[in-house]
């Protein structure tokens, strides 16, 4: 995966990145390493590499149920909560009531992305933002109101491909188990077609798993 046509075209079929049960954070690894290796995030005149990041995708094999929803195309900037994420193609049902949008989690629903955790200035490592929150307010921080901006931030193949020692481990902040955490995420949507108790055990099985990569600081500099 080095070009940007690559790259969307990998975004928008998140369904074979979780197709093999046993191969998932292989799958994610590879992607990961692509991604930190061979692009970067250009705003203006700066480019930015990326150097952590969480995968988060929801498929009905593939509960993993922290995931945010949303009905996005491959490769849109999709902002929530806790940062920003590249979007993979996700195509949620939602419902309106009492005049307020809310999604419903059916056994066809396929959504995610990759939040960014950290971002690298290229050429001068000493301005970084560590964090999701720093992302977003390093990268879109102001932009004119009244035109459209020049800089916004887009993805852009890297000039020369960067040599990266990547890590993985377990997403941050994954430490609530699934029968007080899965009632909470739920409450946020206006039904589901699957049974509690199974994304209960189904949150306990990916909160484990080895689904956020990093450079080493080493590479990061």
């Amino acid at each position: 995966m080095e070009t940007i046509e690559e790259l969307k075209d990998a975004l928008a079929a998140p369904e074979r990145l979780v197709k093999d049960p046993k191969e998932v954070s292989k799958e994610f690894m590879g992607f990961a390493t692509s991604l930190m290796k061979n692009f970067q995030i250009k705003k203006g005149d700066n480019r930015y590499w990326m150097t952590d990041i969480e995968f988060y995708i929801y498929t009905d094999s593939h509960r993993d149920i922290i995931t945010y929803p949303r009905n996005c195309e491959a490769g849109q900037w999709f902002f929530h909560a806790s940062g920003v994420d590249i979007s993979f193609k996700s195509e949620v049902d939602s419902n309106a009531r009492n005049l307020v949008r809310k999604p419903e989690l059916s056994r066809h629903s396929v959504f995610g992305g990759i939040l960014i955790r950290k971002i690298v200035m290229d050429g001068n490592p000493s301005i970084e933002a560590p964090g999701p929150i720093k992302v977003i307010d390093e990268l879109f921080d102001r932009f004119d109101a009244l035109k459209a901006p020049e800089d916004f931030p887009i993805i852009v193949a890297a000039k020369s491909p960067r040599d990266n020692s990547v890590h993985s481990g377990i997403r941050v902040g994954m430490k609530e188990e699934g029968k007080t955490k899965v009632p909470k995420i739920l409450y946020n949507y206006c039904g589901s077609q699957i049974p509690e108790e199974e994304l209960i055990r189904s949150h306990d099985t990916y909160r484990v798993k080895h689904y956020r990569f990093f450079v080493d600081s080493k590479s990061s500099n």
